[in-house]
């Protein structure tokens, strides 16, 4: 929905395709694991510092239906602000992006119809916590018609039988987890860094 990612594909893919072949991960991926976790129990402090009840990663584990598709999501911490207030926090440990803040909006948008019930008739408030301290604060009130609208757009194409067209580039390939096995286009090699032919003046 930011438009960072580009291939809606491979979210189509992973949305009708559950058993497939993954691509390794590489140590990129445990190093971020565990910085990830690291910051995550620095904020579980300061909110334990602070009285406040709250929630962390498994305990958040949540799925939706819509029509013939379930949707999951996992938020790093939710806090009980008070008997009517929640805020979902989500840890980030590389630069800030519109993603980010699209990702716990979504999270915020979810959880209301979730089977547990704890959210529902509550108010969800969202922030995105960053490794440098910088916090970006998500009020109840973004969550505005036009977002909705925007989700069931992007929904509706996960859902549809036909999948998009694939758009490969090393930038998106290198990250996804979709072998060559099942996406003929996945590009291996950064073809964008090869040596260009100097100019002619």
């Amino acid at each position: 929905m930011a438009g960072d990612v580009q291939c809606q594909w491979a979210s189509w893919f992973r949305s009708h395709y559950m058993g497939y072949t993954k691509a390794p991960s590489d140590f990129q991926l445990a190093t971020w694991i565990v910085e990830h976790n690291q910051y995550l129990d620095v904020l579980c402090k300061e909110c334990s510092t602070k009285s406040l009840t709250y929630f962390k990663e498994n305990q958040n584990d949540f799925k939706v239906k819509r029509r013939s598709m379930t949707i999951g999501g996992k938020p790093d911490l939710i806090v009980l602000e008070n008997d009517k207030s929640y805020t979902v926090y989500d840890m980030k440990t590389g630069k800030p992006k519109a993603s980010d803040i699209i990702q716990v909006m979504l999270y915020m948008s979810f959880l209301p119809y979730s089977s547990s019930g704890r959210y529902s008739g509550k108010t969800i408030n969202g922030c995105v916590v960053y490794k440098e301290g910088e916090r970006t604060l998500i009020p109840s009130q973004s969550l505005d018609d036009k977002f909705r609208g925007q989700i069931s757009h992007f929904l509706n194409i996960l859902e549809a039988p036909t999948e998009p067209l694939k758009v490969p580039s090393f930038t998106e390939c290198q990250y996804c987890d979709i072998t060559g096995e099942d996406c003929d286009g996945r590009i291996e090699v950064n073809t964008d860094n090869k040596e260009s032919p100097d100019l002619p003046m």
